[in-house]
């Protein structure tokens, strides 16, 4: 006689992985989730460097107006045309938009906006603007950040790339 498993062994041993494979794939997504904002937080900390290092140029420069009105070079006034993000302050800049508006689903950076200097991050379904505030902002959210990339979403979008909400 052939020792064999019976169909109700299959079956049991089946439903066994199932349960298994539906308690961790929501930990799976999540941390995906957590080591993407993990490297937005690191985008945005080269982002402020590089404004930082840009604002030093025109200063040794002698140029009275230290900061870029937009990050990206040839963008025009409606912002389109910016492919390639931050090249203006990071000359080697690789970062894209993946040209996603507010409706879009996967991670990645957008400037799918009305505003020259808003970008917009997704990240595991939660929508998060940035604004750059430079010299000619004429917001008034942007009066005392000039030169400065902010969060301006919610706390608790703000929170998921460790910033604060302004």
């Amino acid at each position: 006689m052939k020792k064999a498993f019976t169909l109700l062994e299959l079956v049991f041993v089946i439903a066994i992985l199932g349960v298994i494979a539906s308690m961790v794939t929501p930990r799976f997504v999540t941390d995906k989730n957590e080591a993407y904002a993990q490297v937005v937080k690191n985008q945005i900390a080269q982002v402020r460097a590089g404004l930082m290092a840009y604002a030093n140029k025109q200063i040794l420069a002698g140029k009275d107006n230290i900061y870029p009105e937009s990050l990206e070079k040839n963008s025009d006034t409606n912002g389109k045309n910016r492919s390639i993000l931050f090249n203006e302050i990071l000359p080697n800049s690789t970062l894209k938009s993946n040209f996603q508006s507010w409706s879009g689903g996967k991670n990645g950076w957008s400037t799918n906006t009305k505003f020259k200097t808003r970008y917009l991050i997704f990240i595991g379904g939660n929508i998060i603007a940035m604004d750059y505030c430079s010299s000619k902002s004429a917001e008034a959210k942007c009066k005392s950040y000039q030169g400065q990339l902010i969060c301006t979403s919610d706390e608790n979008k703000c929170k998921i790339i460790g910033e604060k909400s302004y």
